[in-house]
Order: C-alpha cells, then sequence, then structure tokens
C-alpha cells in the first residue's frame, strides 16, 4: 500500500471539507476551432452578471481537459459543463442536457488512450483518488458541425442556439439556488 498516496488523499478531503464551495460553472472548448468555441462562449455570457446573480458561482473556461479538471471539481457542490457535442441526431445549434450516468458508457478500461480521458473517466478517477467531487454534475452540450475548422467564433446556426442554452444554464443556476444543493460530496464510486 502506498501511505504517501493515502496520506495526501486525507488530506485533501480535510482541505475540501473545510473549504466546500457552491457550484461551478466550467466551458470547455478551443478558443480557435469554430463550433468548439461555443462551451466558452456560453461561460462567458453566463459570468457577465452571473456572479451578482448567482453568488456563490464559480465560472472558468477550460482548453484542455485532463486530470487538472480535478482540481477545478474538488469541495464545489455541483457542477455545470458547457460544451460542444456531435451527435448527429439533432440540428446544430441544439442544446442537450445531460447527466454523468449519460457518459458511464465512455468510462475507459485503460488509462490513456490516442483521444485522452473522458469526462466519465476523469470523475471515477477523482472519486478512487480521494477528491471530493460533486454528486450533482450536468452537462450542457450544444450540437456543432464544424469542430476541426480555424475560427475563432462558432457558425451561425450554433451561435443561434447559445441563447437557448444561456437560458438553460441559468435555469439549473437558479434551482440550484432556490434549495441547498446536496453537499455530501462523491468519494470513492468504483472502479477505473
Amino acid at each position: 500500500m502506498n501511505t504517501t498516496a493515502t496520506t495526501s488523499a486525507e488530506e485533501r478531503v480535510a482541505r475540501t471539507a473545510a473549504s466546500a464551495s457552491g457550484p461551478v460553472v466550467i466551458g470547455l472548448g478551443s478558443p480557435l476551432l469554430t463550433d468548439d468555441t461555443v462551451g466558452l462562449r456560453v461561460v462567458e455570457a453566463l459570468q457577465q452578471g452571473g456572479e451578482t446573480e448567482f453568488p456563490g458561482v464559480t465560472f472558468t473556461c477550460l482548453h484542455n481537459v485532463g486530470l487538472e479538471l480535478l482540481d477545478e471539481l474538488d469541495g464545489h457542490a455541483a457542477a455545470l459543463f458547457v460544451d460542444c457535442i456531435r451527435t448527429d441526431s439533432a440540428a446544430p445549434g441544439h442544446c442537450h442536457e445531460l447527466c454523468m450516468d449519460d457518459l458511464q458508457h465512455t468510462v475507459q478500461s485503460r488509462l490513456v488512450d490516442s483521444h485522452g480521458l473522458s469526462l466519465a473517466t476523469i470523475v471515477a478517477m477523482g472519486a478512487r483518488m480521494g477528491y471530493r467531487l460533486p454528486t450533482d454534475i450536468r452537462i450542457l452540450g450544444i450540437e456543432g458541425r464544424r469542430l476541426y475548422e480555424f475560427a475563432e467564433e462558432p457558425t451561425p446556426e450554433v451561435r443561434a442556439g447559445m441563447g437557448a442554452c444561456i437560458e438553460r444554464a441559468r435555469g439549473i443556476l437558479r434551482q440550484w439556488s432556490q434549495g441547498p444543493v446536496q453537499t455530501s460530496l462523491r468519494q470513492d464510486t468504483g472502479s477505473v
């Protein structure tokens, strides 16, 4: 048994228990790849005025998603991710609402593959490593089509869907602010 890892996990649990905070809203995407910019744009729009409308909510944007995401989630009561998604089952700009259960099929049996780590894998690993993760994690995925072309703005169809996604995110934040978000944070929920 690696006592160094156990000690650091125990220290992390103690630290986050003392400083558990409200929800976090995380925009994911690349600022240079057309429709993939939409998660960042939505969170930037939410942040404008959102800090006064939703006190206690942390807003952040990430361009790369790996294990460092665990530090962004650690100790928060709830998390909302906003990202571009491509399902080919809806029109560009459609806002899908997902929860972690919807992503369980993406938990990887290998630690790393050529595409990196999925959100479900990162959360499962974090739980095993002793991070205190939100029990309410939701994902707003905006349907995109042009994910790999260089441009700093989403396509017109995706841009048109941003308003509905922003309102859906505000609805989730209002729901969390009206009643207590379940504050028992997720730990060791299973194997990776």
